[in-house]
């Protein structure tokens, strides 16, 4: 026995039984036992009677045999430590099982680059290099484009009273076969490119699209281009003309008030410019270093080294600016984040930077509101005037023809309102549940944002009053808070 005035030591670190869901099995004679959730662990803390005395080592492990713990899984060295350095009061772990491991799921390995930030290079001044941007990764016929990882086996669990915790295999995943591509004849796990072309990943299938190369500008001699596979222009396109593309499309030269309709990505090497009526609409990136007076639908993320002047932009990911200009006029919508040098001007020219929520469902939003509000208003009007009947009615015992006739459109039309009140609730849910994502949605001002510039998230508003140097923008609690950047 081990009596009172006798020393403990400081357990290490194994001793914490931390902050895993656990229940007592076991608590009597001056020690108690712990056991995990999962059954994977066993812990014991040891405690003083109140004659000041321990158990003895025999009547642990025979409180370890009764509650059915596997002798393969106890710690013997741990509970001899116990009892010889008399470690009292603390939660130690003896015992502990096998966890399971459930098997990793089957993905994809890919032979190109798949993320557009891959392509980005920086030139000395940290701008992106647009010289040494090139989209098109060019494959050849019977190339391997993307191979399967296998799905792993999982491995079973034991917990510390000897049963078996099956484990999960791997899921399988198909290969992601796309235009002019195929499963290679030699290896099923692999996808080959079945055309020599331009490779890209596109709504999670592998494409192989053929490249057309327009050595000059698009112009009269060319005309409009619309193809199925990847289009590279030397020249310019010239304003007035379209290029309509299944795959990327590249432009050396200027883009003049002209039309790019993509289902890939689009890279710009010269700009974007003209009075206004042109127009970029992009499955995938759009990178270019500058734009003015233009707009800008992007189905990812939309990339700019120089600055937007007076443009619309709608980006399903982020918005990067990143020269000294920045965003100056226009209106700058991006699902994810906006992160730019500045935005406005000292001449207080108005500037929207909106996240989160697109403006088009911002407006369904405001319409259901008002929607709800005269559904509501509605019922309140036709239960007045059921309730004026139903007197009526107990007073004469039968309404009228006429009033009975009434009574029943009345009646029609509560069901009709309710009817609409129920799927305007569902219209409702719908909408918002577009707004969950909001307060992950941030707008960083690197160096300096000027008055009169607004700042949304969904329809949470707010005007810059003051000139402020390094900032971003975040909501919470339904409220834009603004949050100083650190260097």
């Amino acid at each position: 026995m081990i009596t009172k005035g006798q020393n403990t030591t400081e357990p290490s670190t194994r001793d914490e039984q931390k902050s895993e869901p656990s229940e007592t099995i076991f608590n009597s004679g001056g020690f108690e036992l712990i056991l995990s959730k999962d059954k994977y662990k066993c812990w014991v803390k040891m405690s003083k009677t109140s004659e000041g005395v321990m158990p003895e080592k025999t009547e642990l492990l025979k409180a370890l045999e009764d509650k059915k713990i596997a002798k393969d899984f106890i710690n013997v060295e741990e509970i001899n430590r116990i009892f010889d350095e008399y470690v009292f009061e603390r939660v130690v772990l003896i015992a502990e099982g096998k966890p399971k491991k459930d098997g990793a799921n089957s993905k994809v390995k890919y032979f190109f680059k798949t993320d557009i930030y891959e392509h980005l290079k920086e030139d000395d001044t940290g701008r992106v290099d647009f010289k040494e941007i090139n989209l098109i990764q060019q494959v050849k016929k019977g190339e391997v484009v993307a191979e399967l990882v296998p799905p792993e086996k999982g491995t079973d669990g034991i917990t510390v009273m000897g049963e078996i915790v099956k484990a999960k295999d791997g899921s399988p995943v198909n290969l992601p076969v796309g235009l002019n591509t195929e499963i290679s004849e030699n290896n099923s796990n692999q996808l080959t490119a079945a055309i020599d072309g331009s490779v890209t990943l596109k709504r999670n299938k592998v494409s192989v699209d053929p490249v057309v190369v327009i050595d000059g500008d698009i112009d009269y001699s060319t005309g409009n281009v619309n193809y199925k596979g990847t289009v590279f222009v030397k020249g310019d396109i010239k304003a007035g003309f379209t290029v309509k593309s299944e795959g990327d499309v590249t432009v050396n030269g200027v883009v003049e008030d002209a039309v790019i309709e993509a289902e890939g990505s689009v890279v710009l090497k010269s700009g974007f410019v003209g009075r206004g009526t042109g127009r970029i609409t992009s499955g995938g990136d759009v990178i270019l270093p500058f734009a003015e007076n233009q707009h800008i639908y992007s189905g990812k993320n939309v990339i700019v080294s120089d600055a937007l002047l007076h443009c619309t932009i709608e980006a399903d990911g982020k918005v990067t600016v990143s020269g000294d200009k920045s965003v100056i006029g226009g209106s700058i919508f991006a699902r994810e984040s906006i992160e730019v040098q500045s935005a406005g001007s000292q001449t207080y020219t108005k500037t929207v930077l909106s996240v989160g929520v697109k403006r088009e469902i911002r407006e369904k939003m405001e319409q259901l509101k008002i929607d709800l509000k005269n559904n509501k208003t509605n019922i309140e009007k036709v239960d007045k005037a059921v309730h004026v009947l139903d007197k009526v009615k107990l007073l004469k015992r039968t309404l009228p023809p006429k009033q009975q006739e009434q009574y029943n459109n009345l009646l029609a039309a509560k069901k009709k309102l309710l009817e609409e009140k129920n799927a305007l609730a569902e219209t409702k849910e719908e909408l918002y549940e577009t707004f969950k994502h909001l307060e992950n949605a941030v707008i960083r001002i690197d160096r300096q944002i000027y008055p009169g510039v607004s700042i949304e998230f969904g329809n949470v508003k707010k005007t810059v009053q003051e000139e402020t140097a390094g900032v971003s923008f975040r909501i919470k609690d339904e409220a834009i808070i603004e949050l100083k950047e650190t260097k």
